[in-house]
């Protein structure tokens, strides 16, 4: 951001299984070492969403930017490691 006090993470999700996707703000975190798992400030579009079969979405997904250089993305089931 601007002022560098959030981070913004752009993120495409497709669905390629049988059944819906249920995507809620209780399933996208970010993860500092040592520290509780930070809900996102805001998501675009907003949640709750259900992504169908054979769909895809993009999110824009904005976190109060950690102290530290590293941290890890966390949705659904996938995780991934993020460098500030």
């Amino acid at each position: 951001s601007p002022d560098g006090a959030t981070v913004t993470l752009s993120i495409a999700i497709q669905n390629t299984g049988p059944t819906a996707i249920f995507l809620s703000m209780n399933e996208i975190s970010l993860i500092v070492e040592g520290a509780e798992p930070v809900a996102p400030v805001s998501v675009e579009p907003s949640l709750p969403l259900d992504i169908q079969p054979g769909a895809s979405q993009t999110f824009a997904i904005t976190f109060p930017k950690p102290a530290v250089s590293t941290a890890v993305f966390k949705l659904l089931d996938f995780s991934v490691d993020i460098y500030f």
